[in-house]
């Protein structure tokens, strides 16, 4: 089975979904919208006509892959999404029936909310638009630094801040988390010699990371990063190699 693409076209300027559509060849009809638009005065042909006018093109990206059994149905549930969100769309018709004045029943809209709900939960959705964002953080220059001022100075009230610090926080837990995971611990070496104390004292040599942390109230993972060359000093306690000072 013919495998058919809903795609959306997006506003370089604002980074706003325009434009709902599908198609069986994505890179085609991407063409089309970007060539054919000298006769035609329709909401989306003048908005790409005015995007070309500065020198600019909508950005193509496909949302779903789905077949010609479920197309109309899948593109229906798309503009309803992204209309629920706000987009400003510039779609004549609702998609899948080219109808123009085409109003959904209360029962239409009811079964289209579930599934936005529904879809919005699948992985595979949120993984791809999770690779998407992360392509043009890294690819798209303009977009980061557009990203970087579009708070700057805005005012936060005290539940954003608190949401802020709760998110910092769990990164930065999940980071040692994953730090710790990658270090090899070492809870059963031999005798770990060259460790320094925050007066600068020789610590004596101890076998078990762990015994040796929990009553100083160290981290096991921060100081086997000391000991390993992997990070300078954790509260004070520095690492001097035995053989290099022989």
């Amino acid at each position: 089975m013919q495998i058919v693409y809903i795609y959306v076209l997006i506003d370089p300027r604002t980074d706003e979904v325009r434009y709902v559509g599908k198609s069986n060849d994505p890179k085609v009809r991407y063409r089309n919208h970007a060539n054919h638009t000298k006769n035609k005065k329709s909401h989306k042909e003048m908005w790409v006509k005015q995007l070309q006018s500065l020198g600019m093109k909508p950005v193509l990206f496909v949302v779903e892959e789905t077949d010609e059994d479920h197309w109309r149905e899948r593109e229906r549930w798309w503009q309803l999404h992204f209309e629920e969100l706000g987009a400003n769309l510039t779609n004549l018709n609702d998609c899948g029936y080219g109808r123009p004045g085409f109003a959904k029943t209360p029962e239409q809209l009811a079964i289209l909310r579930a599934l936005v709900a529904d879809l919005r939960n699948r992985e595979d959705v949120r993984e791809k638009y999770r690779q998407y964002m992360k392509d043009r953080w890294k690819n798209d220059a303009e977009y980061v630094a557009k990203m970087k001022t579009v708070h700057l100075g805005a005012k936060r009230s005290e539940e954003t801040k608190k949401k802020l610090s709760e998110g910092l926080k769990r990164a930065h837990e999940q980071r040692r988390i994953e730090a710790c995971g990658k270090i090899k611990l070492n809870r059963s070496t031999p005798e770990i010699i060259g460790l320094i104390d925050p007066d600068g004292n020789p610590v004596p040599p101890f076998v078990k990371i762990r015994d040796f942390c929990e009553p100083r109230g160290l981290s096991e993972c921060h100081l086997n990063s000391v000991i390993h060359g992997k990070r300078r000093i954790h509260r004070g306690y520095t690492f001097r190699n035995p053989e290099e000072t022989q």
